[in-house]
This record gives C-alpha cells, sequence and structure tokens, in this order.
C-alpha cells in the first residue's frame, strides 16, 4: 500500500488519537476509515451537484453514488431535491411501486 506523509496540528492530534483510542484502532487505521467516509460524501456531494443540474438522470446518480433506488430517494427527500427520471426510466420502479 503507498504511504504518504501528513502534518498534524497538536490539537488535531489529540482529537485523532482520542478517537483511535475509543474505537481501539490505530492512528493510520483511524484516519483511512475518515478519509473514506469523506471521500464517499464528496463523491455524493460531486453527484448531487450534477443530478440538480441536470446533467444525470435519477438511476445514473443513484449508481454514481452507490445507492440504491430506494436510498437515493429518500437522499434527495432529505435533501427537498425532486425525484427527475428520463422518459426511458419507469417512475414506478424508481419508487418502489411495482
Amino acid at each position: 500500500m503507498p504511504r504518504i506523509t501528513l502534518g498534524l496540528s497538536p490539537n488535531l492530534l489529540r482529537e485523532l488519537d482520542r478517537l483511535a483510542g475509543r474505537e481501539k484502532s490505530t492512528r493510520a487505521a483511524t484516519l483511512r476509515r475518515i478519509l473514506e467516509r469523506r471521500l464517499a460524501d464528496a463523491k455524493v456531494e460531486e453527484v448531487l451537484a450534477k443530478y440538480k443540474r441536470g446533467k444525470m438522470t435519477f438511476l445514473e446518480a443513484a449508481k454514481k453514488a452507490g445507492r440504491s433506488k430506494r436510498a437515493m430517494v429518500a437522499l434527495l427527500r432529505s435533501r427537498k431535491l425532486p425525484i427527475i427520471y428520463d422518459e426511458e426510466e419507469d417512475l414506478m420502479g424508481i419508487l418502489g411501486r411495482r
């Protein structure tokens, strides 16, 4: 696995150590988990931005965000975003009402 060097402020290092201790994990494993989660969140935000601009359909957005159709509907509703679907996409299938 490639390695990187990262400089942290003393306060950030204390918080990392506190979290790693609470999770009974190493600094590296804790940072990896935090980074993976944040990158996944950033990907979802990027997908939602494209979806809102009409650059991708509902199903494309769900796939790129790594969400099921049902989870994508819940995400859009939580953000008060409309469910926009392509004519080829079946709305009832998207909403799970077949």
